[in-house]
């Protein structure tokens, strides 16, 4: 473009190739400039100077207006580039790339070259953190706090360069761009204008590095990724990553065994237990091997093996805080029909033989006890249909009135918020097996959701307000409002152009389901959705075909994060017996409507059994004091690590505190 502005003085000054407002910049030495930026700060301006060489580009800045020595930009690639200021340190934008200060250079997700890159910084959400306005031709696009709480969607502005405009407190800055000979300023659409109804997705300029096929929250606040061969035939080459979400950090624990569709559920102390997984391709067979992620040494540990091999199993947490392991195919092919226990220092033990269960069966605790099986599953039914199961005796009393329930491939359940009212929501799914749609005529997923009251003498599921979209593989994930978001899926099995990008949200004590945002990436096959303690929700993964692997990251930021401040709190312990009293402090206790406690999610294919939300009642103890009561039943609150979040009157939800209950 080897054009670009700024605001220097409380003047706009346009940089025209060697050119600073009509005059030379003085000791300007290149004669293949190929492209042009400028900054301001304070008394400081910077020009940039992008430089064609025999091989590639360099570029090369200098500070006026005294005018010192040209210094090159270590790093540098590309044609087209821009500077900015941001408290002070120079941002140095270039094609798809962006560094701050002397950091490591960053990726700008999405980019596409345009005609010219022009950039700048502002504060554009009131937060007191700089944003990085990025342009690529008539493109633009957001780096919320630096790109450190990802990126907005690209969106068309007209004109060229950027820079933005003083603005008066409380208001949003003008973007400046140039027009011809001329410049004025326009101001920006942003996704932020609706937040407050339909929440904001972020894409995150860093990636998870494997496939995220499984997924587990843990304690720590660390995000659990794992692959195994990753639907990859012959890969020996194991993946397992530790994100220590929110930063860009990541960890590389060695992979033992291949756990690409194990089931998995956390012990009381907090390590995720995993069982199963694969031993074969083609025909799929499983594993006996079971391990135990170490969240102090970020390492799998060696558990004793399940009796029998399974692929595809479901594993849940009981009351006493054994892990029961459910379903999975055989070394024979078949779906297994004897469940196990997991007992710390004991091992495996058989069940009582079995009512027949698909492939993943969707399970809920509930309060007496006993389990339930949604209907929901990954592939075919196999004749099986949603019971309450005795695993200590094996009987299964079946349930009626699910709506389409031979679509219900790769749905979603969920125990409704809060847990005591025993109701379970499953939503969408599709036909028993379409991975060859191409094949024949495509068969589009159910809009389908029903509610079934557990508590009821006489159980049985009844239809509900239906999603807007279409969706199989999707992810249901509790938030801490008591709202449920479905977010992922598609129309049509592992077909990214039927995917639903749009997220909804459904409120049980209304009934109804609203529009949120729309995302940037089709989450398919092999997808995860996790609520986090910040009260965002991250996704990732998807594996539409065997080697095409989606390894981006979004960050989704639901309704309630732009309804005002937030509550604060802290726990007087993090350590807690069933029953229990604890001290919670806050500044304004008066403002606090509900306290509620949400196990961390660990999901896969779809499923997700650990997540549940309870209501945790509290008393006000005085002025900046309330003490909560914590669950007496351990079949409603399994024993285990819990977010404890405070949620005020108009719906904002805490900072989660992390308790154990046991």
């Amino acid at each position: 473009m080897n054009t670009a502005i700024t605001v220097w003085r409380g003047e706009v000054v346009v940089l025209r190739g060697d050119r600073l407002g009509g005059e030379k910049v003085p000791g300007w030495r290149f004669r293949r400039t190929v492209d042009v930026g400028v900054a301001a700060d304070g008394q400081r301006l910077v020009v940039l100077a992008v430089v064609a060489r025999a091989r590639g580009h360099a570029a090369f800045v200098r500070t006026g207006p005294d005018w010192g020595s040209w210094s090159e930009i270590p790093g540098w690639k590309g044609a087209a580039g821009d500077v900015a200021f941001a408290g002070g340190e120079l941002v140095v934008v270039g094609q798809g790339r962006y560094r701050v200060g002397d950091g490591e250079w960053r990726r700008i997700p999405d980019w596409q070259d345009g005609d010219g890159v022009a950039a700048d910084v502002a504060d554009l959400d009131g937060d007191g953190r700089p944003e990085l306005l990025v342009r690529s031709g008539a493109r633009v696009t957001v780096g919320w706090a630096l790109g450190d709480d990802g990126w907005g969607p690209w969106a068309d502005h007209a004109g060229e360069g950027a820079a933005f405009a003083p603005a008066a407190d409380g208001e949003r800055p003008k973007l400046i761009s140039l027009h011809g000979e001329r410049h004025r300023a326009a101001p920006l659409k942003l996704d932020i204008d609706k937040a407050s109804d339909t929440g904001v997705w972020r894409i995150l300029d860093f990636d998870s590095q494997v496939l995220a096929v499984h997924a587990a929250l843990l304690h720590t606040g660390d995000v659990l990724i794992f692959a195994g061969s990753g639907y990859r035939k012959g890969v020996q080459n194991f993946r397992t990553r530790v994100w220590r979400y929110p930063t860009r950090t990541f960890t590389a624990p060695k992979t033992p065994i291949d756990l690409f569709c194990c089931g998995h559920a956390f012990l009381p102390g907090g390590r995720l237990l995993v069982a199963g997984g694969t031993r074969q391709y083609d025909p799929f067979r499983g594993i006996r091997d079971a391990l135990a992620f170490d969240f102090e040494r970020r390492r799998w540990d060696r558990a004793r093996k399940m009796a029998r091999e399974r692929w595809y199993p479901s594993l849940i947490t009981l009351a006493d805080g054994r892990v029961l392991s459910v379903s999975g195919r055989g070394a024979d092919g078949q779906l297994q029909r004897v469940a196990e226990i997991f007992t710390l220092g004991k091992g495996w033990k058989r069940t009582p033989r079995h009512a027949l269960m698909p492939f993943y069966p969707q399970l809920t605790l509930l309060a007496d006890g006993r389990l339930f099986y949604s209907g929901a599953h990954m592939g075919a039914q196999h004749g099986a249909v949603p019971a309450i199961w005795n695993h200590a005796t094996g009987r299964s009393t079946p349930v009626a009135g699910l709506p389409d329930p031979n679509m219900r491939n790769q749905a979603a359940s969920v125990l409704l918020p809060p847990a005591d009212e025993q109701r379970v929501m499953i939503v969408g799914g599709g036909g028993a097996d379409m991975h060859h749609h191409e094949a024949r005529e495509p068969q589009v997923a159910t809009r389908s959701v029903a509610i079934i009251d557990l508590s009821a003498p006489s159980a049985k599921y009844k239809a509900a307000a239906r999603i807007r979209h279409a969706r199989m593989h999707l992810n249901l994930v509790l938030l801490p409002d008591r709202t449920v978001l479905a977010t992922g899926g598609a129309a049509v099995e592992e077909n990214k152009v039927q995917a639903a990008l749009e997220a909804e949200l459904f409120d049980p004590r209304t009934g109804k389901w609203r529009r949120g945002a729309k995302s940037r990436v089709p989450r398919l096959y092999h997808s995860v959705a996790l609520l986090m303690p910040d009260g965002k929700v991250i996704t990732a993964g998807s594996n539409p075909k065997r080697g095409i692997e989606e390894y981006r990251i979004e960050v989704y930021s639901p309704p309630y994060l732009f309804k005002g401040p937030r509550p604060e709190i802290t726990l007087a312990r993090d350590h807690a017996k069933y029953g229990a009293s604890v001290r919670v402090t806050t500044p304004d206790p008066g403002a606090v409507r509900e306290v509620n406690l949400i196990r961390p999610s660990a999901t896969t294919h779809a499923s997700n059994m650990e997540q549940r939300l309870l209501h945790l009642p509290f008393e006000i103890k005085g002025a900046t004091r309330l003490d909560i009561t914590l669950p007496s039943k351990r079949n409603l609150a399994p024993p285990g690590w819990y977010m404890v979040f405070a949620v005020d009157a108009a719906g904002v939800p805490s900072r989660a505190r992390w308790l154990h209950l046991a």
